[in-house]
């Protein structure tokens, strides 16, 4: 893996790390430095970049690393309270604030080459998946929340394949409109709407309807922070976006065994 900070302190106290747990960490202290040794090694499974860097910040190097290396996961190491990370959240794996804790650098990586492990046999289970059966075996009534025209297409056609025909709302006032007439088993709601965001909505619906919808959140910012709001607002889980079809499957099915085997009342 590559890790990338200009502050030697904090570097090497990653770098310590990473060798207690027998990786193969190289550094470099600059986002320039790091392009150059990309260049000579294709062999690197992982990076991790520092934001705040002089000349080519950690945001940079990340879209220059997308475009030349789409396959290679980055974890982002960010100070508290530096939000600029959030414009470009897709281009990260995941984001750590610093100082970075042992146990989450831990984590974070375990589960990159986790994915990396299973990837292949996924690819397959999310296959079989794809049937219409799905929809007989899993009889859900779903709302999509979504204002995005492509990501509402995209949810809209994997849940078709599963053989369900979702409803489709534009922003938080529809969807509470819609729940005052029809109940829906599950919502999947995005969080930035007009009018009435996916945070208020969820809230209402909390507080104002007797019997409840599984509801998961749709956000381009599923970060540790990010998760922890979409929890206190009341959702009981969320996918990241841009929607990956193997994720999407499975945490529909996860919600899908719960309502069966304890349906909401």
């Amino acid at each position: 893996m590559l890790l990338t900070d200009d502050n030697s302190t904090s570097r090497d106290a990653i770098l310590k790390h990473l060798e207690a747990w027998h990786l193969l960490p190289v550094t470099a202290g600059s986002g320039k430095q790091a392009l150059e040794i990309l260049a000579g090694n294709t062999g690197f499974d992982l990076m991790i970049t520092d934001l705040d860097m002089p000349g080519m910040d950690g945001i940079g190097l990340a879209k220059t690393v997308r475009e030349q290396y789409p396959a290679m996961p980055v974890i982002l190491m960010n100070r508290p309270g530096d939000e600029r990370y959030k414009q470009d959240a897709d281009l990260f794996y995941s984001v750590l604030t610093k100082p970075v804790r042992q146990y989450m650098l831990r984590d974070h990586i375990l589960g990159i080459f986790n994915h990396a492990n299973n990837s292949s046999s996924d690819k397959q289970n999310t296959m079989n998946l794809l049937s219409e059966d799905f929809s007989k075996q899993f009889p859900l009534h779903i709302l999509v929340a979504e204002d995005n025209v492509v990501n509402q297409k995209i949810a809209i056609k994997i849940l078709g394949k599963l053989g369900y025909h979702p409803a489709l709302a534009r922003n938080g006032k529809e969807v509470l409109e819609m729940v005052s007439h029809e109940h829906y088993d599950l919502i999947l709601m995005d969080v930035q709407m007009p009018e009435m965001d996916g945070y208020e909505a969820t809230r209402m619906l909390r507080s104002c309807l007797e019997i409840q919808p599984v509801i998961i959140a749709m956000t381009a910012n599923a970060m540790h922070g990010d998760r922890n709001e979409c929890i206190q607002a009341g959702m009981d889980d969320y996918i990241s976006k841009p929607i990956k079809l193997d994720d999407f499957i499975r945490l529909i099915e996860k919600w899908a065994l719960h309502l069966k085997s304890s349906p909401i009342v």
